[in-house]
């Protein structure tokens, strides 16, 4: 599949495809759109299947994403539930989950 449209002059860091292979979801380190802007390590960022490629990424928002490095784990097995890596509120756990509601990611609740 072509990734012209998902490579950028910023850094792609950690691909994770959706379970059902149409979303593919990776961190973008230093990007302005960081919720931390130009100086955050990195956010989650995700493009659509478009055929035998992929639409430009676009920023996850800020839901999901922290002023710290932020990256996609994995997926539960109906693709309802998203695993995340960060630094979250209240948390010292660096992992959490979202769930898909309302056609978007809820904010992350952390897992231990």
């Amino acid at each position: 599949a072509g990734f012209e449209a998902v490579n950028s002059s910023y850094d792609e860091q950690n691909p994770v495809i959706s379970p059902d292979g149409e979303t593919l979801y990776c961190t973008v380190a230093f990007h302005p759109q960081n919720t931390g802007g130009e100086k955050d390590p990195g956010d989650i960022w995700f493009a659509k299947r478009e055929g035998n490629s992929w639409s430009a990424l676009r920023h996850a928002g800020h839901a999901i994403n922290s002023w710290y490095y932020n990256a996609v784990a994995g997926f539960s097995e109906d693709g309802q539930r998203l695993y995340v890596m960060g630094q979250f509120e209240n948390s010292n756990s660096c992992l959490a989950s979202c769930r898909w509601a309302d056609g978007e990611w809820s904010k992350p609740i952390p897992i231990a």
